[in-house]
């Protein structure tokens, strides 16, 4: 996603094996400290190893054969209903697919009237609803595609969900002079500041500049200390950490701090390949930049870039490295267990999980894009069990 301004423009990306098996390469850098892993939870558990997801197919289809639109999608989610959804930002594009990937409809349309919108800037489904932010708006659906509210904002939040209530907790742009925080905060329905849980410090983007003197800010999450949260809507909590510090807490809506947990990880340096693999993954509109860019990187990653509490109330931490992404599992009193990547051919960042447990996943190549629904059959219980 990119935007303009006069003093610059800033770039911010948005962001089946039949066995168990060892990852050796990728774990072989990462040592075990001996010390308490976090003062509230004071116990150290073995590294049990990183293994392979075992995955089996539920589904396939192709939704750019019913829809020539339905290419560079940049996400796809799936209600309780069993539709799909394949969204793309720029385009606004919210395509609607039945279970049996016939194409319904596309839920908004470019625009400043009700219902429409100018961009997406984030979206998300609840049990029995869908969200969509616009520039200054959201829009709230049923499950048929109903419109039944377009909710004026001030503020932009990436990401949100929607609380009981039509509260709106999400991370919002604190902004002082010429410094900008993320924060993370809970909104009443006119969009008064009920509780502001944490914040970051300044964000610091990564300055690349362009052939004709312009600027590109770069805050990739895997590159610059980001705020990253997820909420577990059935039991209330609130799950968050900075993405410099592997250290997860989890609240509940008042702020009290239930529990902390994380890893001791001791990584390496970045090598000047290793610099190389990421520059690429990163979407530079210049060629120029990707020079500039290897050697502004920082000397190591961020330890994570996402957290999902799973169906089954698990909490998975997506944790980078140069060639890839991993996940870290945690049970629900925060021990870790084991880090899982993705089968041959796959990347574990474009795996989604959807309500149910399942996996969705999207290939595209310059004339087709390719949808893929898989079950998890090991680990057993970690995406599939009972929250």
């Amino acid at each position: 996603m990119t935007g303009k301004s006069k003093k610059g423009r800033f770039l911010i990306p948005l962001f089946a094996t039949f066995i168990l098996l060892p990852l050796i390469s990728s774990c072989k850098n990462y040592k075990r400290s001996t010390k308490p892993e976090t003062d509230l939870l004071r116990q150290t558990l073995p590294l049990k190893g990183c293994f392979t997801i075992k995955l089996e197919k539920v589904l396939s289809f192709y939704p750019s054969r019913s829809n020539p639109s339905a290419l560079r999608i940049n996400e796809v989610l799936k209600d309780r209903k069993g539709n799909y959804y394949f969204v793309s930002r720029r385009r606004v594009l919210f395509l609607k697919y039945s279970g049996n990937g016939e194409f319904i409809g596309n839920l908004v349309k470019r625009g400043e009237g009700p219902g429409e919108v100018r961009y997406i800037y984030y979206f998300t489904i609840t049990e029995d609803n869908i969200y969509i932010e616009g520039v200054s708006k959201i829009l709230k659906f049923d499950l048929d595609g109903r419109l039944l509210q377009e909710r004026k904002i001030e503020r932009r939040y990436i990401p949100f969900d929607i609380l009981e209530g039509d509260k709106i907790l999400g991370t919002f742009p604190d902004i002082s002079g010429k410094e900008r925080k993320d924060s993370l905060g809970l909104f009443d329905r006119e969009e008064n500041l009920l509780k502001k849980y944490v914040s970051t410090n300044p964000i610091k983007p990564i300055w690349i500049r362009y052939e004709d003197g312009g600027l590109t800010g770069i805050i990739h999450p895997m590159l610059i200390p980001r705020l990253v949260w997820s909420y577990d809507r059935k039991n209330k909590f609130i799950y968050y950490g900075i993405s410099n510090r592997y250290e997860i807490f989890a609240i509940d809506l008042q702020g009290k701090k239930l529990l902390s947990f994380g890893r001791t990880l001791k990584g390496e340096n970045l090598s000047y390949r290793d610099r190389e693999k990421i520059a690429g993954r990163i979407k530079i509109i210049e060629k120029s930049q990707k020079k500039q860019l290897i050697k502004k990187l920082p000397d190591r990653l961020m330890y994570f870039t996402k957290i999902k509490v799973l169906p089954s109330g698990y909490v998975a931490v997506y944790t980078p490295s140069p060639d890839s992404y991993y996940m870290d599992i945690f049970d629900r009193k925060g021990r870790y267990l084991y880090r899982l990547k993705a089968p041959s051919g796959l990347h574990l960042e474009k795996l989604t999980v959807f309500y149910d447990g399942n996996l969705g996943y999207m290939e595209e190549t310059s004339s087709e894009t390719v949808f893929t629904e898989y079950r998890v059959v090991n680990p057993s219980g970690i995406f599939h069990g009972e929250n």
